[in-house]
């Protein structure tokens, strides 16, 4: 869910700004230029784990917090699958243990992966993207190998959560959009003039 957050974000940031003119990329040296060009690395120095969440500062938090204009709080997470389903080839599994007069035990089983449609999670920054055998601030694959996951850039980095200025953007209210269950068909394009 933070990827498309974020990527709705700027798309509509840039769809505001009449200014700013982006070129297409549409050629592999292009890309690779925009790479180099628009890229964090070192930016907040070597051993840095936050990336750009280190522009969500204090200042930036108090900013967001006053735009508010009611206390409602909504959640992006999914319930936890525990039936499979086209978007839950993975579940959670729950046995219930003994009951007895004291009280009683579960146990919860999931073997899968958190990627995918049915999970809200956050990625770390070091791991999961990589340019050229390379994660963020350089991180080798090497050294994640090595450590058996991100050495450093792990998602415990933002362990106390990410309070900034957002965009909730519900797709299945689009016109014309949403299928008969209300959700969206696979393949149902989101175009810029739809935000």
């Amino acid at each position: 869910m933070r990827i498309f957050m974020i990527g709705i974000s700027a798309a509509v940031l840039y769809a505001q700004s009449s200014t700013r003119t982006h070129p297409a990329i549409t050629t592999e040296a292009e890309f690779r230029k925009a790479m180099k060009e628009l890229s964090n690395w070192g930016r907040w120095g070597n051993d840095d784990e936050l990336g750009a969440a280190n522009l969500i500062t204090p200042a930036k938090r108090k900013q967001a917090l006053a735009l508010a204009k009611e206390g409602v709080v909504i959640s992006l997470a999914h319930d936890v699958a525990q039936e499979k389903a086209a978007d839950a080839p993975n579940v959670l599994e729950r046995v219930l243990g003994n009951v007895g007069p004291n009280g009683t035990t579960d146990r919860y089983q999931y073997t899968g992966t958190y990627h995918g449609v049915i999970h809200s999670h956050l990625d770390a920054v070091d791991c999961h993207i990589m340019f050229e055998g390379k994660g963020y601030n350089g991180r080798g694959m090497e050294d994640i190998t090595a450590a058996g996951g991100c050495p450093k850039g792990n998602i415990d980095a933002l362990k106390d959560g990410v309070v900034t200025r957002a965009i909730l953007f519900d797709a299945t209210r689009l016109p014309g959009k949403s299928g008969p269950q209300g959700w969206l068909e696979p393949g149902t394009a989101i175009h810029l003039n739809d935000v």
